[in-house]
């Protein structure tokens, strides 16, 4: 099965551990025991193939899968902080903190992001070592800016455990963090903290970012205009924090953002160039080596400039042990697959949490998308004309690498770019051209008049390429949206690919039927979704912080009531609730303002008066300040009430008002007054649910 390709087997043994060790984390006695154990069993069988005469060979492979099984289950156990025995957060009574500020800073509106490596802890009036991390924001304040990165502080104030989704379907950022090694999260104020001076040595990564921090000033200085210089600068350099939400919506809706994420499109384009340009060293053996070595260190020098992000770190590993493989095999006979396996492996021996990062795994899956299906399918409609060969490339790759990444990107992404060969039959040779423009324009830096003309003709091209992007995505269509795949159908998915190419590669007919079979498989779960959503009818009220959100679904129609500063804002919306309406199958939203209903424009809800609906049968009522006297009509039967932050609430005025079977305390209540108003309700008998402690509530009707 492995023939040809023997590191897959220790691969896959190697990640199935790690895989296990995240997601069940067993303990380490458990994953020893099993090593050992493993481990003597295939010495025996090597040292003593006697043992068992028959069928060694394959009782020695799974037995030696049985070993790298347990190693990754020990890597993965030994990579995460929180195991270790000077983990900070073991510790108790802890008077202060020492940190260093490990990433560079994120401006939010009102704070500053990073992250904080504790390195020792104060208890008992002495200070100990410590490890682990902590997410830190840092308030905003013109006068006292926020710590640097590599400076040190000390602080007091006790890190808090990161909470866990409060909404159906939200992205779980608790569990992002900690395949981070990242479980608690600290605010600081300037009072908060104070800045330590120590002896830094170097810090490889504070000279990339002091280095990327240069080459960002000479582009600001040429290019000025901001979205051109965003752009060129998370092209080519990995800084995307200046590039606005419409230029990367565009992108991700033309199927071109992988241009504006500095990755292993980059670092090939940067490989293949110098590669041309030292092609004159292929002649003598020496230079061959010269070669190599010029190679791998003038990648991993565009890895240091920027910022030697994890994208970049990966495909220089990649490329470097790629140039290692055809060296040591003398230019010829390498095998690809093996190379890129054991990138795999070496990446994920020295970080295994990288197996989780959706970077990694759709950088790997269009690698082997490309090396396998490109080749075969570039050949179907290669001619003798050189400019349609070019065109055809470009298309070819496209299309393998969408082969296999756009299932997955489904799943995590919830869209698919239905235009993405005509945008990146543009983007990618223009993405090619601005980094050399770019390149260029550093060394010419320091001569005035061809530095500016370079930057001009730069700054044209940018925008040339931004406006086509711009425009592709704006086409009806372009974008299929609302995609809610479960992983099992992200596999049949994936079965229906596989099983189709390799059809059409090998003309066998079982692979046929398999991707019939795994077609009947989707249709079937699609249609049983489709039933179920027909008939759904569900009330929510979402967990958003000092924020009324109020859904009504019916069918594939939601119907949202909420502060209309909610409303407004995109990116709340898509973090809160977006992924959730996808789930439903919720294509026709109405979105309101609680606070200025119109009430004659819903289809799913039907109102009474302006606190008052009837949803399926049910009677609904919305109450907030002043609203509890607005009606003449007493003891209201109501069959839920949710009720909105009210100033001062009188519980016996709104249970005189309001009988109803349950009360839903909203999150624009304070969490201090939640526990006081609810245990009052209580009290009298009310079933409640307060959304700001207990989450979100869901009724199905």
């Amino acid at each position: 099965m492995f023939k040809g390709v023997p590191f897959t087997r220790i691969l896959l043994a190697f990640v199935a551990g790690i895989l296990l060790q995240i997601w069940l984390q067993p303990n380490l006695m458990e994953g020893v025991v099993l090593f050992g154990i493993s481990f003597l069993a295939y010495s025996a069988l090597i040292l003593f193939p006697s043992i068992i005469k028959y069928q060694t060979q394959s009782i020695s492979g799974v037995v030696l899968s049985v070993v790298l099984f347990s190693c990754g289950l020990l890597v993965a156990y030994f990579n995460t902080t929180a195991n270790c025995s000077d983990y900070f957060a073991k510790s108790e009574k802890i008077e202060l903190y020492k940190a260093k500020v490990n990433e560079e800073m994120l401006v939010k509106p009102n704070s500053i992001k990073s992250m904080l490596q504790i390195h020792a802890i104060r208890v008992d009036g002495e200070w100990q070592e410590a490890k682990g991390n902590v997410l830190v924001y840092f308030k905003k304040d013109s006068t006292h800016p926020a710590p640097r990165y590599g400076e040190n502080i000390i602080f007091k104030r006790s890190p808090a455990e990161v909470e866990g989704p409060s909404n159906p379907r939200q992205f779980n950022y608790k569990r992002y963090l900690s395949f981070h090694n990242t479980y608690h999260q600290v605010f600081l104020g300037k009072d908060d903290y104070v800045e330590v001076k120590e002896s830094k040595g170097f810090d490889l990564f504070a000279y990339s970012y002091s280095l990327r921090n240069k080459l960002l000033t000479i582009l600001q200085e040429h290019v000025k205009n901001p979205r051109e210089n965003a752009v060129a600068a998370a092209l080519v350099l990995g800084y995307s924090e200046n590039i606005d939400n419409d230029l990367i919506n565009a992108y991700s809706g033309a199927g071109a953002m992988h241009v504006l994420c500095v990755s292993g499109l980059h670092v090939g384009i940067i490989y293949i160039v110098l590669s041309r340009l030292l092609l004159f060293m292929d002649k003598k053996k020496y230079l061959k080596i010269v070669k190599f070595v010029l190679l791998i260190t003038l990648i991993w020098f565009y890895a240091l400039i920027t910022g030697l992000s994890p994208s970049v770190s990966r495909a220089s590993t990649m490329i470097t042990l790629v140039i290692l493989g055809t060296w040591l095999r003398g230019g010829g006979g390498n095998n690809i697959y093996n190379t890129i396996i054991v990138s795999m492996f070496v990446l994920l021996l020295v970080n295994p949490y990288l197996i989780t990062e959706v970077g990694f795994q759709l950088s790997y899956l269009a690698v082997f998308g490309i090396i396998y299906v490109h080749p075969k399918l570039f050949a179907i409609f290669k001619t003798s004309s050189k400019l349609w060969n070019r065109i055809w490339e470009i298309t070819s790759v496209s299309i393998s690498a969408q082969l296999a990444t756009f299932p997955l990107a489904a799943l995590y992404f919830h869209k698919f770019p239905s235009l993405f060969m005509v945008s990146n039959l543009f983007v990618i040779p223009t993405a090619t051209i601005i980094i050399y423009g770019v390149m260029l324009l550093m060394i010419v830096s320091w001569l005035p008049l061809i530095a500016s003309f370079v930057a001009k003709l730069l700054a044209a091209i940018i925008w040339f390429l931004n406006e086509v992007v711009l425009f592709i995505e704006k086409v009806p269509y372009s974008v299929v949206d609302g995609i809610a795949w479960s992983v099992a159908e992200t596999w049949l998915v994936y079965g229906v690919i596989v099983c189709m190419v390799l059809f059409l590669v090998r003309k066998i007919p079982a692979y046929f039927h398999g991707a019939l079979l795994a077609c009947f498989v989707l249709l079937v779960i699609s249609s049983y979704k489709a039933n179920y959503i027909s008939k759904q009818n569900k009330i929510l009220v979402y967990n958003i912080n000092k924020t009324t959100a109020i859904d009504f679904v019916s069918g594939n129609k939601n119907y949202l009531l909420a502060d209309a500063n909610f409303i407004h804002d995109e990116n709340a919306i898509r973090f809160n609730v977006l992924q959730n309406w996808f789930w439903m199958g919720a294509k026709n939203n109405h979105l309101e303002d609680v606070n200025n209903v119109s009430q004659n424009n819903s289809q799913v809800v039907n109102w009474i008066n302006e606190n008052y609906v009837v949803f399926q049968n049910k009677k609904i009522g919305i109450v907030g300040n002043d609203d509890i006297g607005k009606n003449s009509e007493k003891n209201l039967d109501l069959d839920l009430l949710v009720l909105r932050h009210i100033n001062y609430l009188d519980v016996n005025a709104l249970l005189e008002k309001y009988s109803a079977g349950q009360i839903v305390l909203d999150s624009s209540w304070p969490k201090w007054k939640v526990k006081k108003v609810k245990d009052a309700l209580i009290s009298n008998g009310i079933m409640v649910h307060a959304v700001g402690t207990d989450k979100a509530f869901e009724l199905t009707i």
